[in-house]
């Protein structure tokens, strides 16, 4: 690596002015994330698309996100009390006023535009030529608060300011042989729960959600692997401090319990479900309930357990393999050629009964034996010449 690269990222991690990571269940999307932020100055100026590429360089993350209003407070507050206009990884480059994010994380309801100084009058106002946030800088003044943002052009506008981010995985994945089925699975588990604004949170619903975010709603297979899933909702409760039920996808349509993928559920439920349509659903406290598939009372229910599966069998562990030197392994797989099919094939005639081939075979032999016959009486004929000539008085 060029030795200027190696100073700036030794100055980048020597100047991170605030740290701090943030676990939540965002009120935009209902998704649970674990985040780590830094706020990050630079030794020189650049724009905000080498701000990018610097937090890569310097925290192996990108420019921080925006989520949700209690995410963004956190933001600001890692921010120094002498921070300039501050890079964050939002724009508007694609369609105008419409603001995303340079990871993909979508922004519910375009609701980042909420934080631009004094929205819509004074910001955003650099039209198509200005397509990259910034945060305002500090002590800022009466118009442009320091909580604010505004847009920035993403190429000419400067700043050593930047908050950087990384995203850790939030799941827990299980892999065990089940005692429902004897069958090994490998299953990856996460929390989701409802968006922003949603007034119903039905079982389908919760279904939809687990596929837009690239699972399914995950089945209560056996004991064990339930405890593994209650275990996950009390650890995400005590971290967050959030007390909700989730549903899962459990249901008793067919009179015992069942899962909407197919697969069997022999885990020990609290109750017996009642006849009828009825969905399974468990509180982050433990609390075990069936209720209507239709129910969508979104003040007590109003998360999901996804799932997605990870290897589909068990890697084999193979613990008796006998000690063989290299050279006795090589000598065990090599093969000799003279034993191959191809080498004693080569070594003996095919028989061939079709008359045609026959036919061939024998007018060879005549053939053959035509000319050695005739060769034969040439030479007779030579060799009676030769003893007529000795007998003869006149060659005498």
């Amino acid at each position: 690596m060029n030795s200027c690269y190696i100073l700036l990222i030794i100055w980048g991690l020597l100047i991170k002015e605030g740290i701090g990571c943030l676990e939540w269940i965002s009120s935009a999307d209902g998704r649970y994330r674990r985040h780590c932020y830094s706020f990050i100055r630079s030794p020189s100026p650049m724009n905000t698309l080498e701000a990018d590429d610097y937090c890569r360089l310097t925290t192996g993350g990108r420019l921080a996100p925006y989520i949700d209003s209690f995410q963004y407070n956190h933001l600001l507050s890692l921010r120094p009390a002498d921070a300039a206009t501050t890079f964050i990884g939002t724009n508007d480059i694609a369609l105008e006023d419409t603001w995303v994010n340079f990871d993909g994380t979508p922004i519910h309801n375009n609701g980042f535009i909420y934080t631009m100084t004094n929205y819509p009058v004074d910001q955003p106002n650099g039209g198509t030529g200005q397509n990259c946030a910034v945060i305002n800088a500090k002590p800022g003044d009466a118009t442009y608060i320091p909580s604010e943002t505004q847009d920035k052009s993403c190429t000419t506008h400067s700043s050593t300011d930047m908050l950087c981010y990384n995203e850790e995985y939030t799941g827990q994945c299980l892999s065990w042989t089940s005692t429902a089925d004897s069958k090994y699975r490998s299953h990856c588990y996460w929390l989701t729960s409802t968006p922003g604004g949603a007034t119903d949170w039905r079982v389908t619903d919760a279904m939809t959600k687990c596929q837009c975010e690239g699972g399914q709603l995950a089945p209560v297979i056996d004991d064990l692997q339930f405890a593994f899933l209650t275990n996950l909702l009390s650890t995400i409760s005590g971290t967050t401090g959030v007390a909700t039920s989730a549903w899962f996808s459990t249901h008793n349509i067919k009179g015992t319990p069942a899962n909407w993928n197919g697969d069997p559920s022999t885990a020990s439920f609290s109750s017996t479900p009642p006849a009828g349509e009825y969905c399974f659903l468990t509180s982050t406290g433990g609390t075990q309930t069936w209720q209507p598939c239709s129910y969508t009372d979104i003040a007590n229910i109003n998360g999901a357990i996804c799932y997605t599966e990870a290897l589909a069998a068990p890697v084999p562990v193979t613990s008796n393999v006998s000690a063989m030197t290299i050279e006795e392994r090589k000598k065990e797989l090599t093969i000799d050629p003279k034993e191959t099919n191809a080498f004693k094939l080569s070594k003996i005639s095919v028989y061939e009964d079709r008359p045609t081939a026959k036919g061939i075979g024998i007018l060879g032999i005549v053939l053959l034996g035509s000319f050695f016959a005739f060769i034969i009486v040439l030479d007779c004929q030579r060799l009676e010449q030769f003893c007529s000539r000795k007998t003869d008085p006149t060659y005498a």
